[in-house]
């Protein structure tokens, strides 16, 4: 599950990578890959992205992409009444209908093996970052992985911004008080 899918461009090599080691999946792929965002237009943009990208590369019809690939609306950093837990596991549903062997929202626990957030934790207002951890700790499998990716203090993409056009979260604490 990719957090934060933006233009695609994490979902395309990882799709590419999967494909690649299941050259003859057909029409059941022993993987499924989910992305959401909270922007529909990211979401847009992802789908399309990937779905050129595999067909123009890799020549996969939109028929077996839609049989391991999934991009949705989610914005885990704020509560509902829908957890991300419950949409990532409809979106996975919607995959393969059939598959008993994920935990899920009935089995008590999560249904990623591994999440990625690629420059996603800087975008989490500090006030919400509790509400996104929970979310993702409920979503992920027991023993599974979160990985992330993003900006680190003083770095060349942080450095290319001006001052006053990212927050640090060591600026507040998570309560929005300063430390």
């Amino acid at each position: 599950l990719e957090i934060g899918c933006g233009s695609g461009s994490s979902c395309v090599p990882v799709l590419q990578q999967l494909m690649s080691q299941h050259p003859d999946c057909g029409d059941s792929p022993p993987f499924a890959l989910l992305a959401c965002d909270s922007s529909s237009v990211a979401v847009e943009t992802t789908s399309r992205c990937v779905q050129e990208v595999t067909n123009a590369t890799m020549h996969v019809p939109p028929e077996t992409l839609a049989q391991c690939f999934n991009c949705f609306v989610a914005d885990p950093s704020m509560d509902s009444d829908v957890s991300l837990l419950e949409i990532t596991e409809k979106a996975y549903k919607q995959i393969v209908p059939s598959d008993t062997a994920f935990v899920g929202v009935d089995g008590g626990g999560g249904i990623a093996d591994v999440i990625l957030c690629v420059f996603v934790l800087s975008a989490v207002d500090p006030a919400h970052a509790q509400t996104f951890v929970r979310q993702l700790y409920q979503t992920t499998k027991p023993g599974g992985t979160v990985a992330f990716r993003d900006y680190g203090v003083f770095d060349l993409p942080m450095m290319r911004f001006p001052p006053k056009a990212y927050r640090s979260s060591a600026e507040c604490d998570f309560d929005g008080r300063p430390p």
